[in-house]
């Protein structure tokens, strides 16, 4: 279920062409999965900037989910950071999420929350 290079970077252009409020939640997971148990670090500036805000709020706020070793999660939050504005844009937004409004995202990730939980345990860890 976990993506290799290529197809991550093939699966946040994906994400960019749909916008997080119509993401495909099965290609959310494997996003979801590779984030947290691989090493991979996204490059956001393979990313077109005008998707940046939605790729760096969706990979910042799968760093907060309790799963990542502190290293591997200081090091994505690291690569992140020069992408994040440092005030948030000044447009209206329709998100609930503080963290998707500091990155100025189209929408935020809390629809699918519920759907990557079981993937959060220790449990799903030891499976793969």
């Amino acid at each position: 279920m976990m993506l290799n290079r290529e197809e991550f970077d093939e699966a946040l252009a994906v994400l960019c062409s749909d916008g997080l409020a119509r993401m495909d939640p099965a290609l959310l997971l494997r996003v979801a999965l590779t984030v947290w148990y691989t090493s991979l670090i996204p490059d956001l500036g393979k990313v077109p900037a005008a998707n940046r805000a939605d790729i760096g709020y969706l990979l910042d706020r799968l760093s907060r989910f309790n799963i990542m070793a502190k290293q591997r999660k200081l090091d994505l939050l690291g690569s992140l950071a020069p992408y994040k504005p440092i005030s948030p844009p000044a447009t209206m937004s329709a998100c609930k999420d503080v963290l998707a409004i500091e990155w100025g995202a189209s929408a935020d990730l809390m629809p699918f929350v519920e759907e990557l939980l079981p993937y959060q345990t220790r449990h799903y860890a030891a499976t793969i």
